[in-house]
């Protein structure tokens, strides 16, 4: 690979740079992170998809195997504050997953197959539901019983109809995605 001597003033936060890449192409952005250490940059580009307005590409560059780097323009300004992280809000989306993933796991032991944990994900993306035991409970009027086919839904007639629906398509996706 190339070796290059990188400035480290050369990749602040918020100039603007271009180098070349491996692969001879020139790429450029504006700085959004730059690693000294590893030799990584991150740089903010304007998106491939232009069809969407206020969208960006990020690209990290490995540095070490890039060259030809120079500045395009210089911050006018420093980088705008970082803003403050809610703790408690990171605090429950980590809990909440840990959580899933512990439901996930007991499910396992209690014998509940991996297709029938993605049926009841599927179903409950919709409608309310939840296990008793082995049983998927569909907003309490529908009861979906192992082995979770369309002839083992049981409830209320009306809303049977539309759970079997669900069901039927999951399977057929199932099948589907397997061959």
């Amino acid at each position: 690979m190339a070796t290059n001597s990188f400035g480290e003033g050369l990749f602040k936060v918020g100039n603007f740079v271009s180098c070349k890449t491996c692969f001879e192409e020139r790429i450029s952005g504006e700085v959004m992170a730059y690693d000294p250490v590893s030799k990584f940059l991150v740089l903010k580009m304007p998106s491939v998809n232009g069809e969407r307005k206020n969208t960006h590409d990020i690209r990290i560059v490995n540095l070490n195997a890039a060259k030809d780097p120079q500045v395009e323009k210089v911050a006018s300004e420093p980088p705008p504050r970082l803003p403050r992280l809610n703790i408690q809000k990171l605090n429950k989306r980590a809990e909440e997953a840990i959580n899933a993933k512990q439901m996930h796991f007991r499910l396992l032991q209690d014998g509940i197959t991996t297709e029938a944990q993605n049926l009841f994900h599927t179903i409950n993306k919709t409608l309310p539901c939840k296990w008793q035991g082995a049983v998927i409970v569909v907003n309490d009027d529908v009861k979906v019983l192992p082995p979770y086919g369309t002839e083992n839904c049981q409830g209320k007639e009306s809303a049977v109809v539309h759970i079997k629906k669900i069901v039927e398509k999951f399977h057929k996706d199932q099948a589907a995605s397997s061959t």
